[in-house]
């Protein structure tokens, strides 16, 4: 630990090992997790755990996930904004899809679209086996055959 407030967290969970910077005063963290979300990440965490104010994790959680901040953004205990049914039917509740089970197997190879021309490596060309020519194969083979 570098000082009360700031510390160094290793990760071990890769084979490179990543160092990152946690402030408590800040509430910052050099990882993205933090500053995205408003949650307190593992490093901050581990930090927190470290110099043993773990109790103090709520803390550092963003203000919009309180609900204080939820209370006064929607004016809840006036009940203006949230209107709720006073009678529940049954056939309104949203039924579970029906799963249809496909035929057959699975298919491997992407289906190309209307407008695209097949590539040389994708398509398959047929070879004779008499004159070993390329677009049509024996049975479609037209010179008269010498026995």
């Amino acid at each position: 630990m570098s000082s009360p407030t700031k510390g160094y967290v290793y990760g071990t969970r890769s084979t490179v090992a990543v160092r990152r910077l946690v402030d408590v005063s800040t509430k910052t963290c050099e990882c993205p997790f933090m500053c995205q979300h408003g949650i307190p990440c593992c490093h901050f965490i581990s930090v927190l755990t470290e110099i043993k104010q773990f109790h103090t994790v709520y803390d550092y959680v963003d203000d919009c996930y309180i609900v204080k901040t939820y209370v006064a953004m929607h004016d809840v205990e006036n009940d203006q904004n949230i209107k709720l049914p006073t009678h529940h039917d049954p056939d309104t509740t949203v039924r579970e899809r029906m799963r249809v089970v496909k035929i057959g197997r699975d298919q491997k190879k992407r289906i190309a679209s209307g407008g695209e021309e097949p590539s040389s490596s994708t398509a398959k060309r047929r070879c004779c086996g008499n004159c070993g020519e390329f677009g049509h194969n024996v049975r479609t083979y037209r010179n008269d055959v010498v026995i």
